[in-house]
């Protein structure tokens, strides 16, 4: 579970105490995302992709994987990286800018040039 940009994991808490229910709690995981996901889709990523091919090599189970916001676009990316695993992968976009924005002037908001770069509408790492 990835959260979004300047967020944290403890937004999923509800959702995994929720799952806790149905699963096993040690089957839920939501990653700090490094740098709040302030930072290049492939840097707030990587730590993350190294955890989950940890899991694939290991593991004969499915991946879901659910991300919102800025955090879908990491889920995406992860999604990508992952398949030549060839192991059953789900993701679960909630409100990922995938196409980058024309709404919101993120240059305002955020200092990350790259993150800027990626998140301008049509932007060539988005398509």
């Amino acid at each position: 579970m990835l959260h979004g940009l300047n967020s944290h994991p403890s937004i999923w808490n509800k959702h995994i105490e929720t799952l806790a229910h149905q699963f096993r709690e040690d089957l839920v995981w939501a990653p700090a995302i490094i740098h709040k996901g302030n930072c290049s889709l492939k840097t707030a990523a990587e730590p993350i992709l190294a955890q989950i091919t940890t899991y694939l090599k290991h593991q004969n189970k499915p991946l879901v994987l659910i991300g919102a916001s800025n955090g879908a676009r990491i889920a995406l990316y992860l999604e990508l990286k992952s398949r030549k695993f060839k192991s059953s992968i789900l993701t679960i976009s909630i409100a990922g800018p995938h196409l980058g924005t024309t709404k919101i002037p993120f240059r305002y908001f955020h200092t990350d040039e790259q993150l800027y770069a990626e998140l301008s509408f049509q932007n060539q790492s988005s398509r």
